[in-house]
This record gives structure tokens, C-alpha cells and sequence, in this order.
């Protein structure tokens, strides 16, 4: 245990999850407020835990505790890289860790939010969780962040089937992801250290990329049945996602879902340069959530 700043005490962990055994995780739990809620963090693909320590400090400065696993096949958990044997394992994987989060801070609000590939997840996880076993209580909000339902340049729904057969043939073939990192933020800060990260890699198997666009899809077509409230954030220039899949998934999505983009912001925008107008976005969102606490 060590303490990363004056917002919050940092805790490395692991959560003995639904279908992947021990995962690594981090916790974030303010040190100057009581806790008066939990966000439960999903990464996206080819990053960990441990790049959402500045998000986990805002948050942290709001009375919310964080919680980040790193997946299986990234960070420092177990697997082959950028490989998941089942999407389904992965959506059991991020119940576990709810469940985690639940048993440090019963009966207090609970947020689940996603990053591109970990957006894809927490909408699958949200319309799917009656599914799995050992019920958690319900989520308070969603929160998603570039999620990738497809990807800038989509593939066709024929693509997208005849990827999904391919990718049962040769589930554990890894590729690597076509993704220049230069594109991922205009921040030269977060473009160094993403090049000094060991921990980052771009490997992605045929399974696990050709699930993402399959339940991207699903999620799109699903999106009206998304029943808590729920934040949205895209950058406009994201190369990497597709901000049209975005804007049509929070279109279909009603009124329960708010809709925020940024002008000019590339595929992060927790590490962009002008990441305090996202921070202060989910502080205004949040805010509601925990003012009975106050």
C-alpha cells in the first residue's frame, strides 16, 4: 500500500473472478472524504489498471472509491496477450469484480465505466448481467468512454459474420492491433508514456477481435433496453472508434442517456490536453449520485 497523492490511498490486489482465476486489480479509495460511492473500471484492449490512476484521482476528490482489474491477457494478470477464451468469461470476470466492490462498500452507489474495448464490455455486461450467476445489487449508472462498437472504418454485417466464424476456427491466432499510438492523443506527455509502458501491448487474437465487432453490433441493436443512467463521451476526431456508432448508440439509447462530445479530442480523452473538460463532464454526472450523502 502506498500513497499516490493526497486524494487517495493506492491498494494492489487480486480479485478471484468469475471464469479467469486471480486477476491482478488496483483499488483507489479517497483518503481526504468518506467514500461515498464506488466506480468499478473496465481498460481497453492492449492497456491495464494502472493508466486510469489520474481518472481514479478526480474521482477520488469526489468521495469515489475506483477499482480496475487488468483483463486477462493485459497488464500484469495471467493469458496469452490480447487473448480472452470467452466473452463471455470476460463479462463474468467484470461481475466478480462487482461483487468485490459490493462487499468493501455495501448499500453505496455503484458506476460501471468503460474504455473503448472495456466500453464494448460494460454494455454487454449491463444488458446481459440476468444472465449470470450469484446476482449483484443493481448498478446505479453506466459511464462509456470512446466505446468501440465498431471501429472507425466499419465492416459490413456479412464481414462482421464471416469474422466471427473465422474466428472460432483459430480462436487463439494473435495479431497484432492496427493502431498507431501517435493517434490515440494529441498529449506529447501521454504519447511518452505510453512508450515507456511494458506493461501496453497491441496484440489482439482472432477470437477476441472478431467478438468485439459482434457484440458491438448487438450492443447497437440492443441500446433502447439500457435501463440506468448512463454517460456518454467520444471524441469527435477519434480515429479509432467510431463516433457515428457512438452517437447512434446514445440516439437509440432515449432519454436516459446523456451524450457529450468533444470537439478536436482524439481516442482518449482521459489523457488528452484539455482531459479537464472530460474530468469536469463525470463530476457534473456524478454529482447527483452521491448529493444525499452529502
Amino acid at each position: 500500500m502506498d500513497k499516490d497523492n493526497l486524494n487517495m490511498i493506492v491498494t494492489e490486489t487480486t480479485c478471484q473472478t468469475g471464469s479467469s482465476g486471480n486477476l491482478f486489480a488496483r483499488w483507489w479509495v479517497p483518503t481526504q472524504t468518506s467514500v461515498k460511492g464506488c466506480v468499478v473500471i473496465v481498460h481497453g484492449l492492449g492497456e491495464h489498471s494502472g493508466r486510469y490512476a489520474s481518472l481514479a484521482n478526480e474521482l477520488a476528490s469526489d468521495g469515489w472509491a475506483s477499482i480496475a482489474m487488468d483483463l486477462p491477457g493485459h497488464g500484469k494478470s495471467p493469458g496469452r496477450r490480447g487473448h480472452a477464451s470467452s466473452y463471455v468469461g470476460l463479462l463474468k470476470d467484470i461481475h466478480a469484480v462487482r461483487r468485490t466492490a459490493t462487499n468493501r462498500f455495501p448499500g453505496l452507489p455503484q458506476i460501471l465505466l468503460g474504455h473503448s474495448m472495456g466500453g464494448n464490455l460494460a454494455v454487454n455486461y449491463v444488458l446481459r448481467q440476468s444472465e449470470l450467476t450469484q446476482p449483484n445489487p443493481p448498478l446505479s449508472g453506466l459511464v462509456l468512454s470512446g466505446p468501440m462498437f465498431l471501429p472507425s472504418n466499419p465492416p459490413t454485417r456479412t464481414q462482421i459474420f464471416a469474422a466471427w466464424a473465422t474466428g472460432y476456427l483459430i480462436p487463439w491466432f494473435t495479431v497484432r492491433a492496427p493502431v498507431d499510438t501517435s493517434k490515440l492523443s494529441r498529449n506529447p506527455d501521454t504519447l511518452t508514456a505510453l512508450k515507456k509502458d511494458e506493461l501496453n501491448h497491441n496484440r489482439i487474437s482472432v477470437y477476441l477481435a472478431t467478438q468485439l465487432l459482434a457484440q458491438g453490433r448487438f450492443a447497437l441493436d440492443q441500446a433502447s433496453k439500457i435501463a440506468i443512467p448512463t454517460l456518454v463521451m467520444h471524441g469527435e476526431a477519434d480515429p479509432i472508434t467510431s463516433f457515428r456508432a457512438t452517437e447512434s448508440f446514445a440516439i437509440r439509447g432515449g432519454e436516459g442517456v446523456k451524450f457529450v462530445s468533444f470537439t478536436g479530442m482524439l481516442h482518449e480523452i482521459f489523457h488528452e490536453t484539455e482531459a479537464e473538460l472530460v474530468f469536469q463532464t463525470l463530476h457534473d454526472w456524478l454529482k447527483p449520485f452521491t448529493e444525499s450523502q452529502a
